[in-house]
């Protein structure tokens, strides 16, 4: 038995960076333009001295307040603090677009909300995005003038002083944990043999996972509280030491103390799984790293004999009926082929389906049958009957022969000719993953003048057809296949599951930077018990951010005030009601709820993503691709809570 991977969730692709871009600079542009406008209150009602208000002010070059401020105060600046006049007028520049564009924006919401609508066009997305740009701009702005200033050697140190405070701490006993818990983990894990290594990956990422992440937080929240309590911070910051270098030396001090820990546990657990040995069926199964290619689904056929219709309450799969009348198809295209044909004879194609019985089976223990059929764009269905003579032809030859050719033999040998081969009465079990060798002939003769094609197409301005295609037909009567978008795939080759595992430990390495910076941040102002609370309300509320984002994004869903309204009038869900004053109203409420909470959704990290322990579990690659595409993410997510490290610690007084 084989395994195939689920995802509920598209995976990241290099396509989908553009529009996470976009939201990425207006999210995290509406919260730099909160910033300036916070600053700027701050700064008008702020009773301190002139000397420190004057600090203070410049301290907040990033935020626009600081123009008003200095407008108002009518105060000179010292030539050694001042800038040159272009980077002030940079600045300047960024605040006054940012400001015209959210008042343009402004304008409009307002309008739409008197014509009873909130829903955005593209011009309010271009706005917002040019508004985000540049109020992001314009805080990074200070913290890159500053950046010249930074010393690695200055931040080595601190980090140097953070790794051995970690060290030190109790709070490392927590990892001696891991080897009791594996010792014992068959007592309480009953598997399948060919379950085994999945259940094992899974259960030690799961338990690795609180035993770094809360320690990790713990360390970063209460690093420079510490050092404020004891007062041990003004001994640095009085030397030639910039503030933000201590924000920098935490990071990177707890970092490396937790990446080396999670180094030595992630060996370890491996070491373990050699030693405790793993089943044959096992090793089969996920003892491995594929490297698949997937293909785009599609439906075939009337949509009432069943073709890709919902027949589960889970919808991650579609279904096709079966039996010789029926015309529902599922059509896997490949645009990407294998890269490495030369010295390979076949290629392994794997599926894996749901079956639905609509009736019993009537030889009990017998699973459902299915054809297969590989097709090259060249394939016509014209041809058929010309391939099933060709295929009688050669059984015929074949008869006389002393060890005569199997039937799957013969298809091998036309795919090459007719671009098509065909797999017929499979017989497939629920869920289990079966595997068919497609013959590399076919795989060539796809790839034979479709260069030619793509240009055409191109010309045309039309969409070319895949180089090839995979269309499963259900042969049994009364029965329904179920199939998703990675269902079925090309195993193009195979790696080594040892680095595999410790790319999947790359994914709690993740998880552990978005933790120990974010604390660190929120411990420049905030309490260690305060920003460890925090931090952890973040992290738990993103581990459920996708299904709040689905009701964000999904207007067919109810909102708080329909569901209200519905409540009090004692109507139903599903039941129409009729537009008044009071019902478009709620509407309105809803309309702006969502906006809300979809624009709130950005405080808290996607840590789905970061998720990559099914990989390894299922027995598959983790792409070089995908571990840079969780890296940008958690860059992302990462950088506004650093933009607020700097200004929150260049605010504090701590030494004079």
């Amino acid at each position: 038995m084989l395994f195939a991977m689920v995802h509920e969730r598209p995976p990241l692709q290099w396509s989908d960076l553009p529009q996470m871009l976009v939201g990425w600079v207006q999210s995290a542009g509406g919260y730099a333009a909160l910033g300036l406008v916070s600053w700027l209150v701050f700064s008008l009602f702020q009773r301190r001295s002139p000397s420190v208000q004057r600090d203070v002010g410049y301290a907040s070059l990033g935020m626009v307040g600081m123009l008003l401020v200095h407008l108002l105060q009518r105060r000179s600046t010292p030539t050694s603090e001042r800038w040159p006049a272009w980077l002030s007028g940079l600045f300047y520049g960024l605040a006054a677009l940012a400001v015209t564009c959210y008042l343009i924006n402004g304008v409009a919401l307002a309008y739409g909300m008197l014509l009873g609508t909130v829903a955005s066009s593209q011009i309010d997305s271009i706005l917002l995005t040019v508004a985000g740009g540049a109020a992001l701009l314009a805080v990074i702005l200070p913290f890159a003038v500053e950046l010249q200033r930074f010393r690695f050697r200055r931040i080595q140190g601190i980090a140097a002083l953070s790794f051995r405070e970690a060290v030190r701490s109790k709070v490392l006993w927590v990892f001696a944990f891991l080897p009791l818990i594996l010792l014992f983990a068959d007592w309480f894990l009953p598997h399948k043999p060919e379950d085994q290594l999945r259940t094992f990956v899974q259960f030690v990422q799961a338990a690795m996972g609180p035993l770094l992440l809360l320690p990790a937080a713990v360390i970063a929240a209460f690093g420079i509280p510490r050092d404020l309590k004891q007062q041990t911070i003004h001994t640095i910051v009085t030397k030639p030491v910039e503030r933000f270098e201590i924000f920098l030396g935490r990071f990177l001090g707890g970092t490396l103390l937790m990446s080396i820990v999670l180094l030595a546990m992630t060996a370890f657990s491996l070491l373990y799984v050699g030693v405790h040995g793993v089943h044959p069926d096992a090793a089969s199964a996920s003892w491995r790293a594929r490297v698949p290619i997937y293909g785009e689904l599609s439906f075939r056929g009337r949509m009432s004999e069943g073709a890709g219709v919902k027949m589960r309450e889970w919808g991650y799969r579609r279904h096709i009926a079966g039996g010789p009348s029926s015309n529902a198809r599922a059509v896997w295209s490949f645009e990407a082929l294998p890269a490495r044909l030369d010295g390979r004879t076949s290629i392994p194609c794997e599926f894996r389906f749901d079956i639905l019985r609509m009736s019993k089976s009537p030889q009990e223990g017998k699973g459902v049958f299915c054809t297969l059929a590989v097709e090259t764009w060249q394939w016509q269905p014209e041809q058929q009957s010309l391939y099933e003579r060709d295929l009688i032809r050669l059984q015929a030859e074949e008869r006389g022969k002393p060890q005569p050719a199997s039937p799957e033999e013969l298809r091998q040998r036309l795919a090459g000719t007719f671009g098509y081969c065909e797999f017929p009465s499979k017989e497939v079990f629920d869920q289990a993953t079966f595997s068919i060798d497609v013959p590399t002939a076919l795989f060539q003769k796809a790839q034979e003048g479709y260069d030619k094609v793509r240009q055409d197409a191109a010309q045309r301005g039309v969409r070319p057809p895949p180089p090839l295609t995979v269309v499963v037909k259900c042969d049994s009567p009364t029965q329904f296949l179920g199939m998703a978008s990675h269902d079925l795939y090309f195993v193009e080759d195979e790696r080594s599951f040892g680095v595999n595992f410790f790319k999947c430990a790359l994914g709690l390495w993740f998880r552990l930077c978005l933790m120990i910076g974010v604390a660190t941040a929120l411990s420049t102002y905030l309490s260690g018990v305060i920003s460890l609370v925090t931090v952890l309300f973040l992290y738990g509320v993103g581990i459920k951010r996708q299904d709040l984002q689905n009701l964000a994004m999904n207007p067919a869903e109810s909102g708080p005030a329909d569901a209200l309204y519905r409540l009090a009038t004692r109507q139903p869900m599903t039941a129409k009601i009729e537009s008044t004053a009071t019902t478009q109203t709620a509407s309105l409420f809803d309309e702006a709820f969502r906006w809300c909470l979809q624009h709130i959704l950005g405080l808290f990290p996607d840590v789905d993503r970061f998720d990559l322990a099914n990989y390894a579990a299922e027995g598959f690659n983790i792409s070089g691709s995908t571990l840079l595409l969780c890296l940008l993410l958690l860059l992302g997510y990462v950088l506004p809570w650093v933009l607020l490290g700097f200004y929150s610690l260049k605010s504090r007084e701590i030494a004079s």
